[in-house]
């Protein structure tokens, strides 16, 4: 629902563009980027809160009422974490579209274009490697960068399919879950006119899509809080 008022004007040229392939005008695409920036902080902060309940769920044998839910600093270093991953990875995608596009300006688009791969490829794997530093934020109350890079030394090939497995998942959930929105969204007609239907429709559609990002992020991230316990418990015996 944040987007959709950035969205709105130009549903009707979105939609069209969809279904026509074409280009969408810089209005249109100006409107996308800028929906997607208002989404980032939401994004954030809701898997701030929910990734903590999902990591207390998976310590606690008993039930919640509030379903494990809370708001302290479990949360804020989550965020913290969070915002630093997607920072880092901002900064190798950005860092390679730019030589990308200064290379092709000067004649050597194919050295840009690998450039540009070598920087994607360098933001998937600070990702896999660091991909254990939610859960030990959680579990050891700090935010040690350098701990979590050194707690997954060979172990990227395993993770990286964990990881794969685990997001063809999500997807598939989430795709199901948008059929069954389908109805909503067909009902809402773009959000071109506001009228009772319209925000039933609307209504609908965010209860389903809180319900898919809920069940996404459940099925992504709790394989790697329970690689983190398994591996913290095997530490602990060594040590």
């Amino acid at each position: 629902m944040t987007a959709l008022p950035i969205l709105s004007p130009g549903m009707s040229e979105f939609k069209a563009s969809m279904i026509s392939g074409a280009q969408p005008s810089t209005e249109l695409q100006m409107r996308i980027l800028r929906a997607m920036i208002a989404v980032i902080p939401l994004y954030l902060v809701s898997r701030a809160i929910l990734l903590p309940a999902l990591y207390r769920a998976m310590a606690s044998d008993s039930r919640d009422r509030f379903g494990f839910l809370r708001l302290g600093r479990d949360e804020l270093r989550v965020l913290g974490v969070l915002a630093i991953l997607l920072f880092i990875s901002l900064v190798l995608d950005q860092a390679g579209a730019l030589l990308n596009g200064l290379l092709s300006m000067g004649g050597l688009g194919v050295l840009g274009s690998a450039a540009e791969a070598v920087a994607m490829l360098a933001s998937i794997y600070v990702s896999v490697r660091l991909v254990l530093q939610a859960p030990a934020s959680f579990v050891t109350g700090t935010i040690d960068i350098s701990g979590a890079w050194r707690g997954t030394r060979g172990l990227f090939w395993r993770l990286l399919g964990l990881a794969i497995m685990a997001g063809v998942m999500g997807i598939v959930v989430t795709l199901l879950l948008s059929i069954v929105a389908l109805p909503f969204s067909e009902a809402a007609g773009g959000f071109t006119e506001m009228s009772p239907l319209t925000t039933v429709s609307g209504l609908g559609l965010v209860i389903v899509g809180a319900v898919a990002m809920t069940l996404s992020m459940v099925i992504v991230s709790a394989p790697f809080m329970a690689v983190y316990r398994a591996l913290d418990g095997d530490h602990s015996r060594q040590g």
